[in-house]
């Protein structure tokens, strides 16, 4: 079997905290170039459009009970009530939507709105 130093003669870290204070800028990992200035731009420029269905496909149905099946203490949980229901009447209307794409139109044919990259 191994020989291990005595426990007290091992020195460990201190574990983080949540403290501000103790961040430190220096642990921080530089941001790429793509994820800075003109290329941070250009890629929130040409992605604004796309359909993220067109890439990650449809979002499929999500059954909590399938989830949790096997947890006795959780009997059935019940269905959002009408808050969630965007199809319904808290829905966007037509009209609303088409206003929205055509004031998206109007701001990327002005520049868009800043960023505020540096």
């Amino acid at each position: 079997s191994p020989q291990y130093p005595p426990s007290e003669s091992i020195h460990l870290p201190e574990p983080p905290t949540d403290s501000e204070e103790e961040d430190s800028d220096a642990d921080m990992i530089p941001a790429p170039n793509w994820a800075q200035g003109e290329e941070l731009h250009a890629a929130l420029t040409s992605q604004e459009t796309v359909d993220p269905a067109g890439i990650f496909g449809t979002v499929k149905d999500f059954s909590l009970e399938d989830v949790f099946k096997n947890d006795k203490k959780i009997k059935k949980f019940r269905e959002r009530t009408s808050s969630a229901n965007w199809g319904g009447p808290d829905g966007l209307t037509q009209e609303e939507i088409n206003r929205d794409l055509a004031a998206r139109r109007i701001m990327r044919a002005n520049g868009g709105w800043s960023f505020n990259l540096s």
